[in-house]
């Protein structure tokens, strides 16, 4: 009888199978941050929000839903599917706005994951009619 030989590589990062179990979700961040925008107008580029490991890779396995939370200093709210479920990773927010002007960022969160806050954005008024 003998012996057999076998030889196995990790890897993280790359494409394909779906984390595996050595990938447990850990925090959420911000991929395509909220820009500038007007009052009550869709906030475009779509704001992703991915799922990472504690070592910063992408969990694509399993699905989970992020919430987007609106935080400022107006009286402003967030309209539009503030709710989202990740494909592959990612939840892409791509029908919300606000509806008062300000200065504002958006906390994303899920359960059993740390949130994150996204980098600052402005709200002006409809036609360029807002004040600084």
């Amino acid at each position: 009888v003998g012996f057999v030989g076998f030889r196995a590589t990790a890897s993280t990062g790359g494409g394909g199978g779906g984390g595996g179990s050595g990938s447990s979700p850990s925090r959420l961040q911000f991929i395509v941050q909220p820009s500038d925008t007007e009052r009550d107008e869709r906030i475009s580029p779509s704001v992703e929000v991915a799922v990472l490991d504690q070592n910063g890779n992408r969990v694509t396995g399993g699905e989970f839903e992020v919430n987007l939370e609106l935080i400022g200093n107006s009286d402003g709210k967030l309209k539009g599917d503030d709710r989202e479920r990740t494909r592959t990773g990612v939840a892409t927010f791509n029908d919300i706005k606000v509806d008062e002007e300000g200065e504002y960022l958006l906390r994303a969160s899920a359960d059993g994951l740390s949130s994150a806050d996204s980098d600052a954005f402005e709200v002006h008024e409809r036609d360029g009619h807002g004040e600084d």
